[in-house]
């Protein structure tokens, strides 16, 4: 199992999800125009879905935000140590810290990612790490 520690993770597969890079070039500008209700300077919070039927990785975790729908993953190594913490119901507070965009490579965004264990006796929101099989079939 993964140390309750805080730790910030780059979101990978990016590239892989349809409309990239577009998608995170919307989320950005959202973001920075204060459209999806979270000011430039917040984090922008997200949920962490897991999704166990994947063909690729059984311990995958998805990233998602709530109207934009699902980003990226967890690195596989990250998610086989961190897949067990969701399955036995830990919650982590996962947010956006930053959209990663190098000016040389200004078609190629990414994403960091903060994750933090929830303190004790915290009730999660709709933007909090957990497993929820309705948020993959909805988002």
């Amino acid at each position: 199992m993964l140390s309750p520690l805080p730790f910030t993770v780059k979101v990978v597969g990016v590239s892989f999800v349809a409309d990239y890079p577009a998608n995170i070039a919307r989320l950005e500008a959202a973001w920075a125009r204060n459209e999806i209700g979270w000011s430039s300077y917040e984090p922008l919070p997200c949920t962490l879905v897991r999704n166990p039927e994947n063909e690729h990785d059984t311990n995958a975790i998805e990233v998602h935000v709530e109207g934009v729908g699902m980003l990226g993953h967890l690195p596989a190594g990250l998610a086989a140590r961190f897949a067990p913490n969701l399955d036995c119901g830990q919650v982590w507070v996962t947010e956006i810290r930053k959209v990663l965009v190098h000016p040389d490579y200004p078609d190629r965004p990414g994403i960091d990612l903060f994750c933090e264990p929830a303190p004790f006796g915290y009730a999660p929101p709709a933007s909090t790490a957990r497993i929820d099989d309705e948020t993959r079939e909805t988002a």
